[in-house]
């Protein structure tokens, strides 16, 4: 079962835990609402930062559902881990990750982007699901093309 998270809550966590890790949080290179070309964040929901800061995504960019029904997913960029796990279609909502619940609205987008970018070759765990309610996971590993 996964545990709720407050969305916005998930994203201040990251970031203070990467601010206390490093000297110098710069925040995660990516636009607002993209988890970023090339990978995600670590196995946990506040992954290990990186070394120099360096951060990647998993080819993935999201929005808000309509009425604000979860966060799904608007484009799995060509070349990144999403694409190259052949599993995440645009559409699919992204329910869980690293089990933790994902709500929709701003803020949740907001946390998902910041959950989906993390430490490269750093792996990231999500439950997705369907239009037809058909549920699956993925474990996808940032700043790479592979799953």
């Amino acid at each position: 079962e996964a545990a709720q998270l407050d969305p916005l809550a998930a994203a201040n966590a990251l970031r203070n835990a990467q601010a206390s890790a490093s000297s110098r949080w710069t925040g995660p290179p990516s636009p607002p609402h993209s988890g970023g070309a090339a990978g995600e964040r670590g196995k946990s929901a506040l992954p290990p930062p990186s070394p120099k800061g360096e951060s990647a995504g998993v080819g993935l960019v999201v929005e808000s559902g309509r009425d604000g029904e979860g966060v799904i997913v608007k484009e799995v960029v060509e070349g990144g881990a999403a694409a190259a796990s052949a599993r995440i279609r645009v559409g699919d909502r992204i329910t869980t990750i690293a089990g933790q619940q994902i709500t929709g609205g701003s803020d949740g987008v907001r946390a998902v982007t910041a959950l989906l970018e993390g430490a490269p070759g750093s792996e990231v765990h999500l439950t997705m699901e369907r239009e037809d309610q058909s549920a699956y996971s993925v474990v996808l590993q940032r700043g790479s093309g592979r799953r």
